[in-house]
């Protein structure tokens, strides 16, 4: 039970980036078994959950600083978008790579 407008924030937040985490696993294993239907859901879901996250975020940072420990998970989470997007990027290469031969 949150105590605080600040506390039930942070457990938003907190929830918000649970939530990005578990798509990025989803969408990590969806590509890693080659199952498009489930990319294009993950995927989906991925940028739902994301725009939840920035758009939480902004509204706390607002209101005041956000904890440190949620910034610094949410650097993390920006760090492995980026990973799957450079991952999912070299993927894209080497099929249009394997499509032009």
């Amino acid at each position: 039970m949150t105590d605080t407008p600040a506390a039930a924030a942070d457990a938003r937040l907190d929830a918000a980036l649970t939530a990005v985490d578990e798509r990025l696993g989803a969408l990590g294993e969806a590509l890693r078994v080659s199952d498009p239907v489930a990319i294009e859901l993950q995927a989906s879901e991925l940028h739902r959950a994301l725009t939840r996250a920035v758009d939480l975020f902004a509204l706390a940072a607002k209101s005041g600083p956000v904890p440190p420990a949620l910034r610094q998970r949410l650097a993390r989470t920006s760090g492995q978008v980026a990973a799957q997007r450079e991952s999912l990027s070299r993927a894209t290469a080497a099929l249009d790579r394997a499509m032009d031969v």
